[in-house]
């Protein structure tokens, strides 16, 4: 897991909310003072936030927790830090080892992908009446490239960022319909309560990173896993993703053309 539960539910929350609404103000001073947060009341969070007890506790079971006592639950720790490419002294050299970081890690992934799970997932996406693209945080970068590709090529796709809408899609989407998962380390389902059976939840396809994704066992919520090579560090984290989404991008439009009300993009098989 790359991230807490919580700091996900609050960055998540600060990406959707609009600025300077209750659930904004709450989310800012939380993940400003994360380290407090196990300490304090719900009446002291209240005070300082400027708003009611009340407005705090629905807060929390917007942004999927249960209540506010789960901010006081000791959470596996994540890896939710930055991660500095180098500590040369000079700017070119930490440039350079930054980019040369980057350039390796992204071989490594596109490289690493099977075929045959690429072309399957490519064909998911034309053949599935209704689709949905999902991330948390960094990796909804990658759910937003492949989403703008995948319009372009004429597949509408949906997709939230919103942690709570995700989860609330996730127990109301309709078993005919393709879930995209992109999750760095692979778990993404671990922040969510279990799916639906099979029968009643969409067909899912995970994109997820691993050491060893020709060893390591699927993702148990994956009807479709589409591993790629990642030492899963945090340096390399969404990049590596970038290069899988725009990877199945290339291929879906390998694979079915480019739309003529396009017309200033180039035709699959040119350049």
């Amino acid at each position: 897991m790359l991230y807490g539960k919580i700091p996900v539910a609050l960055l998540s929350a600060m990406a959707s909310e609009k600025k300077h609404s209750t659930n904004s103000v709450i989310a800012a001073y939380m993940l400003t003072h994360r380290e407090q947060l196990p300490h304090m009341k719900i009446q002291q969070l209240a005070a300082v936030c400027h708003v009611s007890v009340s407005s705090v506790s629905r807060f929390c079971r917007e942004i999927g927790l249960q209540d506010f006592s789960e901010l006081h639950e000791p959470t596996a720790p994540g890896l939710d830090r930055f991660a500095v490419a180098s500590h040369k002294p000079d700017f070119d050299s930490r440039t350079a080892d930054f980019i040369l970081s980057q350039a390796r890690a992204v071989r490594q992934a596109a490289l690493s992908l099977e075929e045959s799970k690429v072309m399957a997932l490519c064909h998911k996406l034309h053949d599935t009446p209704r689709v949905a693209v999902f991330a948390l945080l960094k990796a909804q970068a990658a759910t937003l490239c492949l989403q703008s590709d995948l319009w372009m090529l004429g597949r509408p796709v949906y997709s939230h960022i919103s942690f709570q809408q995700q989860q609330e899609y996730l127990n109301s989407c309709p078993p005919d319909s393709l879930l995209v998962v992109f999750s760095y380390t692979g778990s993404y389902f671990s922040y969510f309560p279990p799916l639906p059976p099979r029968d009643k939840r969409p067909f899912v396809a995970m994109i997820a990173g691993t050491p060893h994704p020709k060893k390591d066992p699927p993702c148990p919520e994956a009807d479709l896993y589409v591993p790629f090579a990642s030492s899963r560090r945090a340096l390399h984290h969404p990049w590596q993703l970038l290069s899988v989404a725009g990877v199945i991008a290339q291929e879906y439009a390998r694979l079915y053309g480019t739309p003529d009300h396009f017309p200033n993009l180039e035709k699959a098989g040119q350049g």
